[in-house]
């Protein structure tokens, strides 16, 4: 049994030499090569190359392994910092199975929504912080980017012109519970939206949204060098929460900048019943208007008990 290593062989990666009682569990291996990690499996010591989905039709295992780039895997695997990147496809990707209760550093496992792949459990911080030059960063269409101002030095921006709107999201892994999610710009009195829409998704279940006015300095609170404007607190039930902002409805330009969020605690109660508008859930204490009737006329709502 071989548990916490990772392996950087020129050629050989890691050879079995019989087919009985091996688990190989929690690892990494590494060509060290122009390839990176290989995508090379054999059944007949070389003879012939399976790729990992061969591997699998033909063997049953590794069905929750990956191929990947150790680029995209590690913090710099040039350098041999092998511990994983905040974008890594490792994080949360990993099964509970006979998995140690900690990795090579002692940090406890799981942290964050799941089990990760390899010797290194990334940790979870409270608070997340994402700007719009980072990898968990993503824009649809043309956003322009401004430099020398906004949080790290540079912001992007979107007007709704013709055609689909323009869209960015920040993604953030994260454990379940309470999250207090906040956004930062750098306001402009004449070109920005007052009507930027943000929305919050916990995987991919809406959980709320919140229209903001951009041409006004962000002014709930100040952390890490920044203003920021709360959108709210949400529930996350998933591993993945996700903030968008769409220039669709804005009566100017949209700022994508910086998002915050942080864990304020575990996860609600759920509500008896769930109401909507057909759109998002109806906060406790909220209101709708279902329309009007005539006396004496039946009006039909419709609703849902949360799990049943």
């Amino acid at each position: 049994m071989s548990l916490h290593k990772v392996v950087s062989q020129p050629r050989a990666g890691i050879r079995a030499v019989t087919n009985q009682h091996i688990v190989i569990r929690d690892n990494w291996t590494d060509q060290n090569g122009r390839w990176g990690m290989m995508d090379r499996f054999t059944t007949n010591d070389g003879t012939t190359r399976l790729t990992l989905a061969q591997w699998r039709n033909a063997t049953g295992q590794d069905q929750h392994s990956l191929v990947s780039a150790p680029a995209a895997l590690f913090v710099n695997a040039a350098g041999n910092d092998y511990h994983l990147s905040a974008a890594s496809p490792a994080i949360n990707a990993g099964t509970a199975t006979s998995a140690p209760p900690t990795d090579l550093e002692g940090d406890p496992r799981p942290s964050g929504g799941g089990w990760d792949i390899g010797a290194d459990e990334r940790t979870v911080s409270a608070v997340q912080i994402v700007d719009d030059g980072e990898p968990r960063f993503n824009s649809s269409r043309t956003w322009l980017t401004a430099a020398n101002v906004g949080r790290d030095g540079d912001f992007r921006a979107a007007w709704q012109g013709q055609g689909a709107p323009d869209v960015a999201t920040w993604t953030f892994n994260a454990a379940p519970g309470q999250y207090r999610v906040s956004a930062t710009w750098a306001p402009n009195s004449q070109y920005w939206a007052t009507s930027a829409l943000f929305s919050v998704l916990d995987g991919t279940a809406l959980r709320g949204a919140k229209t903001l006015n951009q041409r006004l300095a962000p002014n709930d609170f100040n952390d890490a060098g920044s203003a920021w404007e709360n959108l709210g607190t949400f529930d996350l039930a998933g591993s993945m929460l996700t903030v968008s902002l769409t220039s669709a409805g804005g009566n100017g330009y949209v700022a994508a900048d910086g998002v915050r969020i942080e864990r304020i605690g575990n996860l609600s109660a759920a509500p008896e019943i769930q109401a909507s508008d057909g759109v998002q859930p109806i906060a406790s204490g909220g209101s709708v208007s279902f329309g009007t009737t005539e006396m004496s006329h039946p009006l039909s709502i419709a609703g849902s008990r949360p799990g049943r």
